[in-house]
């Protein structure tokens, strides 16, 4: 399953969900589902149920990844071989990020462990 929430805009109608301002939370079964509407630049991606899909970034972790800007997504992308070449924007850097971990088990670099580092 994944969670996003409605980050531009008041309301969005379409691929098969409806959100408001007033209920910005939406969860969807396909990732190519949530990969469509975090492409729209409207939607973040706020978790990854690992139930589903094998691990996930949650928690902690989840925090420092939405905190980091453009320049360090592409640096965390980097040091970790995360392809993000395709993507246009932030938000599909950071949906891409965050489906990278969720498809390694919640892990990076083969030791199963996130290195953040210093984000600030």
């Amino acid at each position: 399953m994944y969670k996003l929430k409605l980050t531009k805009g008041l309301s969005y109608n379409g691929l098969g969900v409806k959100v408001t301002s007033k209920e910005p939370d939406v969860e969807v079964k396909e990732k190519e589902t949530s990969d469509a509407l975090v492409a729209t630049g409207r939607f973040a991606l706020l978790d990854v149920d690992s139930a589903d899909n094998g691990g996930g970034v949650s928690g902690e972790n989840m925090a420092l990844l939405e905190k980091m800007n453009n320049t360090q997504l592409v640096a965390f992308a980097g040091e970790h071989d995360i392809d993000i070449a395709d993507c246009k924007n932030a938000g599909e850097r950071l949906a891409k990020i965050k489906q990278f971990i969720a498809d390694n088990g919640g892990g990076v670099s083969g030791e199963g462990k996130l290195d953040f580092g210093n984000n600030e």
